[in-house]
């Protein structure tokens, strides 16, 4: 008998070599050690603030009697810090949930498709200020006499800055599929649920996450607009401000206190440099286990927060109790068919539903321009009609050539910075808290500048512009050696 096994069989064990056995810690499950419990605390300690926080949102409130003050006491430049960064990712979830139903209703449905990706430019067209006073309106009246009512149009105008580019990264990530991954689905007889789940999700998830970091600078940039609101009591305009960082910004400015500013700014940074190290970049470093290319990228993300939550127990802990849930959602979901295609279509039916889709398309779009015309003409006359036609050719020419110039400065440095993995570790915070920072309280001094220098306004607006454009970022899907396609985040 050889020395492996007599020394095996002395001790009572298999005479395998135990090298190749299981390692214990598998077979007799993870015990928790010091990572889960640091782990624990953190999840305990960010669902109290959020509690707290959230709390705070339903307070009593009535416009025009109770004005909300902004303290610019550096003591509660924290919790306002916190209420702006609860803002930012309520908003950020609930363009996840839109970008993932509108872009697979885009995608999937043939007839609405004709109709989703051109409403879908035009609203990523409309200024963000625009959506303010239409949400102030709707969630005020349904949550009168309180802040949550202003809070929600706040989130409203932050998610407006954020979903749209989401939803285009997440729509041609469903149309660009390989034709290999569809059939395979098919073969595998996947229900839709599925499909979406294990196929749609994953294979747009490293675009989506790249996206999703652009949309947090965006919504960054229009923060200070976004809570600082003005509601109307009986036809006349209350200005009111919610508490938040962008608040106290626009407070410390008109206070006078630049210092103040100075810390406002400095607290922006951090927040910014801070959810890229504990959030995107985790993000970024977990979604490149789903890059499709054959060979692995040459400088794979890596993320220190990521590395840490793995050697934790309580990820694996919360999938297995979410699992049921899983099961019983594909349970449910199995009667809306199968995600394939007939091979067979009936030709005349296709067509006459193709004639009643347009028809209720026309017949809405002209109700719409009606009213829309009739509205004008209420409010302004027609009589006005050229000198707005004449001062909107003048924006479009502003705005050409401010694309132009920008085009040829920024995609040469987005380009190469995408390109390179190395260059875009370092490159990225620093882009991030660039578009972050709101232009907007530059343009005073900026006007001075050109007034100083007997710049005419309507060329110091093209500079302007680009200020406040600033927040424009193309990056490539995924920072990898070999080209791949290009997403522009506003």
């Amino acid at each position: 008998m050889a020395p492996v096994e007599v020394e095996a069989s002395r001790r009572g064990g298999s005479t395998a070599d135990s090298r190749f056995l299981p390692i214990r810690p598998v077979l007799r499950g993870r015990k928790l050690s010091w990572v889960d419990l640091v782990v624990a605390v953190g999840v305990v300690v960010v669902l109290y603030v959020v509690v707290r926080l959230g709390r705070s949102m339903a307070i009593n409130f009535t416009p025009g009697r109770s004005t909300i003050t902004i303290s610019t006491n550096l003591a509660d430049v924290p919790y306002y810090a916190a209420r702006s960064l609860l803002r930012m990712f309520l908003a950020l979830g609930l363009s996840f949930v839109f970008t993932l139903v509108y872009g697979t209703a885009a995608a999937r449905m043939r007839r609405a498709r004709k109709v989703l990706i051109p409403v879908l430019d035009i609203l990523q067209s409309i200024p963000i200020l625009v959506f303010l006073p239409i949400a102030l309106t709707f969630f005020i009246k349904l949550f009168p006499n309180s802040v949550l009512g202003l809070e929600l149009a706040s989130i409203f105008v932050i998610f407006t800055s954020q979903a749209w580019n989401m939803t285009f990264s997440f729509y041609h990530s469903l149309v660009a599929q390989p034709s290999e991954l569809d059939e395979a689905a098919r073969m595998s007889r996947l229900t839709k649920w599925q499909r979406f789940w294990k196929l749609d999700v994953p294979s747009s998830m490293i675009g989506l996450v790249w996206n999703m970091m652009m949309s947090m600078g965006g919504g960054w940039f229009f923060l200070t607009a976004s809570e600082a609101v003005t509601v109307f009591v009986h036809g006349k305009g209350v200005p009111e401000s919610l508490p938040g960082i962008g608040s106290y910004m626009a407070a410390a400015v008109a206070a006078g206190s630049y210092s103040k500013v100075g810390v406002a700014i400095g607290v922006m940074v951090i927040l910014v440099v801070g959810t890229n190290f504990f959030v995107f970049r985790p993000l970024v470093a977990w979604a490149d286990k789903f890059r499709m290319e054959s060979s692995e990228s040459g400088d794979p993300p890596k993320s220190v927060v990521l590395n840490f939550l793995r050697r934790s127990s309580i990820p694996h802990i919360a999938g297995t109790a979410v699992r049921p849930a899983g099961r019983a959602l594909d349970r449910a979901t199995r009667p809306f068919g199968l995600a394939e295609y007939p091979l067979h279509g009936n030709v005349r039916r296709r067509r006459t539903g193709d004639l009643v889709f347009w028809v209720v398309v026309l017949v809405i779009s002209a109700a719409v321009v009606v009213i829309g015309v009739r509205y004008l003409n209420s409010h302004l006359g027609f009589g006005r009609f050229p000198e707005l036609v004449g001062e909107g050719f003048a924006t479009f020419a502003r705005v050409v050539v401010l694309l132009v110039i920008s085009t040829l400065i920024w995609v040469p440095i987005g380009v190469k910075i995408g390109m390179s993995p190395k260059l875009s570790r370092y490159a990225q915070p620093v882009v991030q808290v660039l578009a972050s920072f709101p232009a907007i309280l530059l343009f005073p001094f900026a006007t001075l500048v050109f007034i100083d220098l007997g710049i005419p306004l309507d060329i110091g607006a093209i500079v302007l512009m680009m200020l406040e454009r600033s927040g424009t970022s193309c990056s490539t899907s995924s920072p990898a050696p070999a080209p791949s396609p290009t997403t522009c985040a506003r």
